[in-house]
């Protein structure tokens, strides 16, 4: 008991939390210290009881904080871990599903031991999943994943393989039966790739079909299938069918997302990663990308999915009211800088004519709005370090810079306010490239850079990750889809650029990618993350809008 009562120890700041917290739930006012002395258990027995539902609520809004420090601690350690082996990437779906165990007897425990303060807490969160899952049960979702496992078998049965049945007649005749093709694409792919999209159905699918009800869950993704089915068969786009009906999820889970349909965070965190994933592989990312037919398919699978929950939602009157001063702040400065990262690149490709064969822009063009071919003198390296950021090579390039912007920028902007997220930007834009120009400038292997790797808003994005990654683990007002979202990221990106740059040197001639550029934004963007806290800390003394409770 006596470790019991030293976990539920706190800050001055948390105790004033609970006090106003038990202030609105009960209406009782208590003197400084008294609040954690009753959940504690150590509080004398002549002064104000709490009661046990109150002492609940407490106790789990303290370990919600502990939760917030094992997050750093897992994000900062794991982090590390990659930059010193990269290859621990690979195990961090197995990490992934080792938390999962521990969450498992987590819940045991919460029922061996209900008295703890542990315990609580696992019973409230597990309490709050069960009843989530009882409202309304995701029973369309279960049926499909069943019907396509039963699909398989058939196919199996029937001709005698266990996969490859593209060619055969039973899978080439289901596919044109309504309904019944979306349940035989998964069939006889490889089994990471049917994991995934059984995942992703799963995940998306039990978060839409919650808030959409089982009728109108059937009838949207039904209809839809439906379509893509015969689209799919017809243009021969069946390698790309298990993308979209992903996508058409995705769009529906936009709309509750918009709406406020909640879910229990593990399920938010695992449907967000696995939506991303999803829509990111139906872009252009390349750096010789370039918009296909089908890429415009893709989008229209999300648009498709999100018009429908709209319209059902609409007719069933469903629609919530969202009232503008209710919803988070609006990340003006992250759009912002993207507006006007897409207005370069359209600038660029005026300049140049359209993009030449490889879907790049013209190096010419991008001499005439004043990038330097190379650093060779302290003009040169002005010039780049002021337009360096906000020219892109191609199209993959700049949709890969706009992704990575907009995800840090959002989480940055929420957390530390406007004026100090477009600080972090521009300082870490331009500080990047002058490191760059500097170091180029005083190498005498500088002036060898390959044009590919000299442009591009990569220090801007990494300095919004280094910052974020500062913020996220402290941010009480960012949702647990948007951090998962962020995680990925980081964890996909952060580590292999400071391996290649610890493999290949900060001056590497032959490198297709910058990442001594992406180093130096992921550095100033971790000091300025780390100074902006240590301000408000100890300078300014009030706290930042990532760490608001209310």
């Amino acid at each position: 008991m006596a470790f019991e009562r030293h976990l539920l120890k706190v800050s001055r700041a948390t105790e004033k939390d609970l006090l106003a917290a038990e202030r609105k739930l009960t209406g009782h006012h208590r003197s400084d210290g008294t609040t954690t002395k009753s959940v504690r258990g150590t509080l004398p027995g002549k002064q104000t009881p709490i009661s046990t539902k109150t002492k609940g609520i407490l106790t789990a809004r303290i370990w919600d904080e502990r939760m917030l420090r094992i997050e750093a601690v897992f994000v900062g350690g794991y982090f590390l871990l990659m930059i010193i082996w990269p290859p621990a990437l690979g195990f961090l779906p197995l990490v992934l599903v080792t938390i999962g165990l521990v969450w498992l007897i987590a819940e045991i425990l919460s029922r061996v031991l209900p008295g703890t303060a542990f315990g609580v807490w696992c019973a409230h969160s597990v309490l709050q999943s069960v009843q989530w899952f009882k409202a309304v049960p995701p029973w369309a979702t279960l049926g499909y994943l069943g019907l396509a496992l039963l699909a398989w078998a058939a196919l199996a049965l029937l001709t005698g393989k266990t996969n490859d049945f593209q060619t055969t007649s039973p899978y080439r005749l289901g596919t044109m039966v309504p309904l019944v093709g979306p349940l035989l694409f998964p069939a006889g792919r490889e089994l990471a790739t049917v994991a995934e999209f059984f995942f992703g159905i799963l995940t998306l699918g039990t978060y839409s079909e919650h808030f959409l009800g089982h009728r109108r869950f059937f009838l949207i993704v039904g209809g839809t299938y439906t379509i893509i089915q015969y689209i799919s068969v017809a243009n021969h786009f069946q390698y790309v069918m298990l993308q979209w009906m992903i996508l058409v999820l995705v769009g529906i889970s936009i709309v509750g997302v918009w709406q406020g349909r909640s879910c229990p965070a593990w399920l938010q965190a695992s449907a967000s990663v696995i939506g991303y994933s999803w829509v990111v592989r139906s872009l252009p990312l390349d750096t010789d990308a370039q918009i296909a037919f089908v890429t415009w398919l893709s989008l229209a699978m999300i648009l498709a999915g999100g018009i429908a929950a709209f319209a059902v939602m609409r007719k069933q009157r469903q629609l919530r009211r969202v009232a503008l001063k209710k919803l988070p702040s609006v990340p003006w400065v992250t759009i912002g800088l993207d507006v006007v990262l897409i207005a370069f690149f359209v600038i660029e490709v005026i300049v140049s004519g359209g993009l030449d064969q490889s879907n790049m822009v013209n190096r010419e063009a991008l001499a005439s709005l004043g990038l330097p071919n190379e650093i060779d003198s302290v003009g040169s390296a002005v010039r780049q370090m002021l337009i360096y950021s906000f020219l892109q090579q191609s199209i993959g390039h700049l949709v890969g810079n706009l992704i990575g912007v907009a995800i840090g920028g959002l989480v940055v902007e929420q957390f530390f306010g406007h004026g100090r997220a477009l600080f972090a930007i521009l300082l870490g834009g331009f500080g990047a490239s002058l490191i760059r120009s500097i170091v180029t400038l005083t190498c005498s292997e500088g002036v060898s850079l390959s044009f590919s790797v000299g442009i591009g808003a990569s220090g801007m994005g990494y300095a919004i990750l280094g910052t974020g990654l500062i913020s996220t683990v402290f941010a009480k007002n960012i949702a647990t889809g948007t951090k998962a979202i962020f995680y990925f990221l980081v964890f996909r990106n952060i580590p292999y650029a400071i391996s290649a740059v610890i493999t290949g040197g900060l001056i590497n001639p032959t490198a297709d990618v910058g990442d001594d550029v992406h180093v130096y934004g992921l550095l100033i963007g971790l000091v300025v993350g780390v100074f902006f806290l240590l301000w408000h800390r100890f300078v300014v003394r009030r706290p930042l809008p990532g760490l608001n409770t209310d």
